[in-house]
């Protein structure tokens, strides 16, 4: 019992390491307050015959048709980060949201268990004071190729669409 402080500290370093991430702001350009798409992402998508919207913060909003009943909407980040020499970018989708603290211990329970078998992506949570959104994210190359992009998106949009149906009897996203 007495290497446990030990391993944990060590785990603990690893982390700081592994999170050390800085914002780049390369691909984008802030203009009166709001940033502009990333050029990368706009070229792939338009050759991809994408339709989107382009938030005020210079990201990408997809509404991804899962069936004739559904849609799942898709946000791809024009902002990146990088760690060491990759260029990351965010790939997400809400699933679900809850009002502060409301979400309960055998959904997160399922949710960390099932993140384990994901081969890419995970599921997230992002809280404020008063709501936690639930999205799937996957973190990915930011010069992934058009073919790889596809396939991200839409295994974030079926992923998302998934748990939203299982949570809820609504299509809210």
């Amino acid at each position: 019992m007495k290497h446990i402080p030990i391993i944990l500290c060590f785990v603990s370093i690893l982390s700081i390491g592994c999170v050390s991430l800085s914002a780049q702001d390369q691909p984008t350009e802030q203009q009166n307050g709001t940033f502009k798409v990333d050029h990368r992402i706009k070229t792939q998508l338009d050759s991809m015959e994408y339709h989107y919207t382009i938030t005020n913060d210079g990201d990408i909003k997809l509404i991804c048709q899962i069936s004739d009943e559904r849609t799942q909407v898709v946000f791809i980040n024009s902002q990146t980060q990088n760690y060491q020499e990759m260029e990351i970018r965010e790939i997400f989708s809400p699933a679900a949201l809850f009002s502060a603290n409301n979400l309960t211990l055998p959904l997160a329970k399922k949710l960390l268990e099932e993140n384990y078998n994901k081969k890419l992506g995970a599921y997230q949570l992002i809280s404020s004071d008063e709501n936690s959104l639930l999205t799937f994210t996957v973190k990915a190359d930011a010069n992934s190729d058009a073919l790889t992009l596809n396939k991200i998106i839409w295994l974030v949009a079926r992923t998302s669409d998934d748990l939203e149906k299982e949570i809820s009897a609504t299509d809210s996203y």
